[in-house]
């Protein structure tokens, strides 16, 4: 063998162990990354079990803190009622709406009222009138345009029929009066 291929295979083979040893190299960076990966993944369902629990516990202790207060809550508002009731005074409240409608030949009001009326009660019985407190009024008014048009028809008619009994030079008057109730509209 001449000493050109001796030198090339022995290249080659330098090469290849080269080649072999980064494979090997990549292949140990490989192995070394799924294992953090896998730690990595195992640390993070870890704190989530941690953090999960810790959620949980905060629900609880909320939960219960609810129920105390709801429970103080109670016990209290019991407590006010019996007070109220030993003394046997108490008020009640109702809530009020007035609804007022009043109808004329042109037009259509209402009045609306909304509030509460409260009342004394000794022994359960009432006493006095009702007061009422009015907290918001609203009014709402309407024309009747059907109405306003059928007069302002029948005044043309009246009129028309005036004017044909009575006869002669009206009729130019009568066509200046219809065109200004016209205008009107």
């Amino acid at each position: 063998m001449p000493p050109t291929d001796q030198i090339v295979i022995a290249l080659f083979a330098a090469v290849a162990s080269g080649l072999v040893v980064f494979l090997i190299m990549r292949h140990a960076q490989y192995k070394r990354a799924i294992a953090l990966s896998r730690e990595h993944s195992q640390e993070l369902l870890a704190l989530g079990r941690i953090h999960e629990s810790k959620v949980q516990s905060a629900l609880a202790d909320e939960r219960k803190a609810n129920q105390l207060r709801m429970r103080d809550l109670e016990r209290h508002w019991k407590d006010r009622l019996d007070a109220q009731s030993k003394l046997g005074l108490s008020v009640v409240l109702y809530p009020f709406v007035s609804t007022v409608a009043e109808r004329s030949l042109f037009t259509r009001e209402t009045k609306v009222e909304v509030g509460y009326k409260y009342q004394l009660l000794v022994q359960g019985l009432p006493c006095f009138e009702p007061h009422v407190v009015v907290v918001e009024t609203a009014q709402h008014k309407e024309m009747n345009e059907e109405t306003i048009e059928l007069l302002k028809s029948k005044a043309v008619e009246f009129a028309q029929a005036a004017i044909e009994a009575k006869g002669g030079g009206a009729a130019n008057i009568f066509s200046i009066a219809k065109a200004a109730v016209q205008r009107f509209k």
